[in-house]
């Protein structure tokens, strides 16, 4: 079978488009011997990010099973997840 996207690790927010996706597709995503669907609400360019839950702003953005990047919106399940709505945390510091 073809998935049109990936889940890397169990305790990701976010699934990785293994493939272009277009408003409105219902997509089939691997996670480990799993397979999930989830309707994404906007164009996914292959090899985006898309939520695959709710993420409110101030979240951690996990992926690799890692913190990847903050939201800086509420980011709702299936929306388009890249840097206009999450900030990199590298060198981040709080004062």
């Amino acid at each position: 079978m073809n998935y049109k996207a990936l889940i890397i690790n169990k305790d990701d927010n976010v699934a990785v488009a293994l493939d272009n996706l277009s408003a409105d597709d219902l997509v089939d995503i691997r996670c480990g011997e799993d397979v999930l669907y989830y309707k994404v609400i906007e164009a996914i360019p292959k090899y985006h990010k898309f939520a695959i839950m709710s993420i409110p702003a101030r979240q951690k953005v996990i992926k690799y099973g890692e913190t990847i990047g903050e939201a800086t919106q509420n980011i709702p399940i299936g929306a388009h997840v890249h840097v206009h709505n999450v900030r990199s945390l590298r060198g981040y510091t709080e004062s």
